[in-house]
């Protein structure tokens, strides 16, 4: 069952899509809803934009998201930002890393799962949904 919070999320990103706003959207949850849903609905939004994710060896995750930006550096650290507001609340201690930037994977997380320097549930999240980017 969607928490009030994870519901009022859901309804922030769901009128930016609709209205493909240009001023700051945001959205941050845990948990809540499935990874697949949120990489599909990042999808929709409008650039510059970023998602980052974070992932912990039980299943938890994390995550924040940031459209609407001046510039993509301003996406992804408002991303990283939402995402480390949305683990702290949720109880968890694992970083946030990049998953986005608008329709292509994080490079510099891909070259982190490549050189084991992110762990490995995270990296394996970063796999089972990039290609759920721009769907």
């Amino acid at each position: 069952m969607a928490t009030p919070i994870a519901r009022l999320a859901l309804a922030a990103l769901a009128l930016a899509a609709a209205f493909a706003c240009t001023t700051t959207s945001s959205l941050s949850d845990f948990d809540e809803p499935d990874p697949a849903e949120v990489v599909v609905r990042y999808g929709a939004l409008a650039s510059p934009k970023a998602l980052a994710l974070a992932t912990e060896a039980n299943g938890r995750y994390a995550w924040g998201i940031a459209t609407g930006e001046a510039t993509e550096a301003g996406a992804r650290s408002t991303a990283l930002d939402r995402c480390r507001r949305a683990a702290r609340a949720g109880g968890m201690r694992a970083d946030c890393h990049l998953f986005a930037v608008d329709d292509l994977p994080a490079a510099d997380t891909v070259e982190g799962c490549s050189l084991r320097r992110i762990p490995s549930s995270r990296c394996g999240m970063q796999k089972r949904y990039q290609a759920d980017l721009g769907r």
